[in-house]
């Protein structure tokens, strides 16, 4: 269930430039404000949350979730609801 964040598209190198930028450019901010202990948990929560999310709604067609795309998007509310 977490190890699908570590996955990428390899026919599509955009996905994985796009999400360690994002990460990066969204953790610079959020890192310093919540400290690296709270930062990792709250990635680790979110990409599990994101996961469990994915398989509730797909249970029965299946197919593939690639990528941290839910974990970044919570990184990205928890610093707008910070500013």
């Amino acid at each position: 269930v977490l190890t699908h964040g570590l996955l990428h598209d390899a026919g599509f190198p955009l996905h994985i430039l796009s999400s360690v930028l994002l990460l990066v450019l969204i953790g610079r901010e959020l890192e310093p404000q919540l400290g690296a202990g709270r930062f990792a948990a709250l990635f680790g929560a979110a990409l599990f949350a994101g996961s469990v999310c994915w398989l509730a709604l797909h249970w029965r067609h299946g197919g593939a979730h690639l990528g941290p795309g839910a974990a970044i998007s919570a990184l990205l509310v928890v610093l707008a609801r910070l500013y």
